[in-house]
């Protein structure tokens, strides 16, 4: 979560909502020493990166936090599902012009690729704890 945070920082437009409540609390003098130590790798950074991996970051983030919030049962798996429909249906309500945005389908595409990491730490986690519980019978 925070990476993408620091992404949108360092390299997004200060037209964005986020810059006004900087301005507001007072920190857009550290805000603006920030993006000038890193305005130089702005050219180096696929724009991927800047536009959409963040969105993917907060969506993982929010599933593992929820996982690692609600480890046992089935209020794991509501909140997950709660995370990713808001993630979708935000990215798709851009499409239909029902949210503020704009649809990317590069967008789409790291939150799918969340969702498998997701999926995939999931089992690797659930393999990993099935293992120890053999090693203790």
């Amino acid at each position: 979560m925070l990476l993408g945070g620091i992404i949108y920082i360092a390299f997004r437009e200060e037209s964005l909502r986020m810059f006004e409540w900087f301005e507001e609390i007072g920190v857009t003098p550290v805000i603006h020493a920030f993006r000038s130590s890193l305005a130089p790798l702005h050219e180096y950074i696929p724009y991927i990166m800047i536009y959409s991996l963040p969105n993917a970051l907060w969506y993982l983030s929010g599933m593992l936090a929820f996982s690692e919030l609600w480890k046992k049962g089935n209020g794991k798996w509501f909140w997950v599902c709660v995370v990713s429909i808001i993630a979708f249906g935000a990215e798709f309500g851009q499409a239909f012009k029902l949210i503020e945005g704009a649809f990317s389908i590069p967008d789409v595409i790291l939150m799918v690729g969340s969702l498998c990491l997701f999926f995939t730490l999931e089992s690797l986690l659930r393999e990993r704890e099935n293992n120890e519980e053999k090693e203790c019978t």
